[in-house]
């Protein structure tokens, strides 16, 4: 369990163990969100408990290891009570921010390849074919299965990734260096003069 004596209570309001593993997925309700691969996933490994925030989650019909929370604006919060932060979209991602901010916390992602989760995850955790619940499972499965020293260092080392390469002061750095560099030759003068 990534957080301390909040995540006790939130785990405890939630009607979660304080032992049980814990797969976090926060997403609108939408078809690029693929909450279907989701379900499906969690209900073939029964020994996770998962969480779904985000809008209409609360109307889904899940499995009984899964929570639909809704709208909710404690999401902080909710991830420090998580272990794995997981993200099923299909399709139209760009920078999924929810791996980064479940990462954040030192939470051991697991995404689909689409947009950049691949990029964002690196070697930290786990990065599965969109739409496929079996592949979904099979890792959940293995997190389970992991023993949980591990578990806490592929969550460290998630924190420190997001930290290194994606916190505000590096992009700053790298935007800076983009808008300073030297237009590549043959390019029109005077557009970001």
């Amino acid at each position: 369990m990534a957080g301390g004596t909040g995540a006790k209570y939130l785990r405890a309001a939630l009607g979660i163990a304080d032992n049980a593993i814990v797969a976090i997925h926060v997403a609108r309700v939408d078809a690029m969100k693929d909450h279907a691969t989701f379900l499906e996933a969690m209900a073939r490994v029964p020994e996770i408990t998962g969480i779904l925030v985000g809008s209409g989650t609360d109307a889904l019909s899940p499995p009984a290891n899964v929570r639909g929370l809704g709208m909710r604006r404690d999401t902080a919060q909710l991830f420090t009570a998580a272990d794995i932060v997981a993200s099923t979209s299909a399709f139209g991602e760009g920078f999924p921010n929810v791996i980064a901010e479940g990462m954040s916390v030192g939470l051991v992602p697991l995404a689909t390849d689409v947009g950049d989760a691949k990029r964002i995850i690196g070697d930290s955790g786990f990065v599965v074919a969109p739409r496929d619940p079996e592949a979904f499972a099979q890792v959940l499965a293995a997190l389970v299965a992991m023993p949980e020293d591990e578990r806490v260092r592929r969550g460290l080392e998630a924190r420190n990734r997001v930290v290194a390469h994606f916190a505000l002061e590096r992009a700053v750095e790298r935007y800076f260096a983009l808008y300073t560099a030297p237009a590549p030759s043959g390019s029109p003068q005077g557009v970001l003069d």
